[in-house]
């Protein structure tokens, strides 16, 4: 790089407004693409899934700018301050929950040229403390550094003996929130029933079981799940043209789309699994019937998508 000093220097600075500007402008996108529901159109449950998925931002990227974003699309003053440097994106990100129609002009106004740590504290002087967040975060076996005279055979012209087979090491996570004492007083409830199938009283263990109990439940509930099913009785007039959804198509649609929304575009299936609903290929308000081949899952997102659509 041949450049003197003062050049280097200027051009830095050159640089660093040029990418704040191109940010400014990259979270008005985002902003623009979410109010006109493009994602949707892509077959995104979210804008989130959106910027991880398709723009391969990390979880933490995707959840800054889209923070930043709606709140540079509500109060529009913001963007200058940005472009300025005043005010950088996790400063942004931090304040836009607490920015309201009567506060942002101040609070932008304390939060400029400040460091992280010190929006931090403006933050924390507005509300008591945040619980801790849920976190569950993949536990990584460390790797033991071996030097060559720590190396069995090294150097030698002997061949080598075969590695023992290893036995694949199931993948372990470390998961952590914060809970009320009802909460905690439910745990010990549920760790001293489950004490006789349970001795050592191991929390994972005692959440295991109470998962498996709360997803048969859940799965009878939601979607129609049984030990022994029954089979799907004989369609009349009244059950085509009902609301109400039998149990057993309600099993037979899960089943079938495995319990993931099925709205694709261009190949490309929605992956969202959670907020699922049932929806109707040919519009129950257009006459569509309640069966089996006319019903499929939809993600809360996309079954209001079309419904928009449609204008239903």
């Amino acid at each position: 790089m041949k450049m003197t000093n003062d050049e280097l220097m200027a051009s830095l600075k050159t640089l660093l407004g040029r990418e704040r500007d191109v940010m400014v402008e990259v979270l008005l996108h985002l902003g623009e693409v979410e109010a006109r529901g493009l994602h949707l159109q892509l077959a995104y449950s979210s804008m989130h899934v959106y910027c991880v998925e398709a723009l391969n931002f990390s979880e933490h990227q995707a959840f800054e700018r889209m923070t930043a974003a709606r709140a540079l699309r509500k109060f529009g003053v913001i963007a200058d301050v940005m472009r300025d440097g005043a005010l950088h994106l996790s400063g942004l990100a931090m304040l836009a929950p607490h920015l309201t129609d009567g506060n942002h002009e101040a609070l932008i106004a304390k939060a400029r040229f400040q460091s992280k740590r010190a929006i931090e504290v403006i933050v924390a002087s507005m509300k008591p403390e945040a619980p801790k967040p849920d976190r569950v975060k993949p536990i990584v076996p460390r790797i033991k550094a071996l030097g060559p005279a720590l190396v069995e055979g090294f150097m030698s012209f002997a061949p080598a003996a075969p590695a023992p087979a290893k036995a694949p090491v199931e993948p372990r996570f470390a998961i952590s929130f914060s809970a009320s004492q009802r909460v905690k007083e439910k745990l010990d409830r549920a760790r001293a029933l489950a004490s006789h199938r349970v001795p050592s009283q191991q929390l994972e263990a005692v959440f295991e079981l109470a998962l498996d109990a709360l997803i048969e439940k859940l799965e009878k509930q939601r979607e129609g799940a049984a030990t022994k099913p029954r089979p799907q009785p004989t369609p009349t007039p009244a059950t085509l043209h009902s609301r109400t959804i039998p149990r057993a198509v309600r099993r037979e649609v899960h089943q079938r789309d495995k319990h993931q929304c099925t709205f694709t575009h261009d190949g490309r299936r929605c992956t969202e699994r959670a907020f699922l609903e049932l929806h109707h290929l040919h519009a129950f308000a257009l006459g569509g019937p309640t069966t089996t081949q006319n019903l499929t899952l939809r993600c809360r997102a996309h079954n209001a998508y079309e419904g928009e659509r449609l204008q239903l």
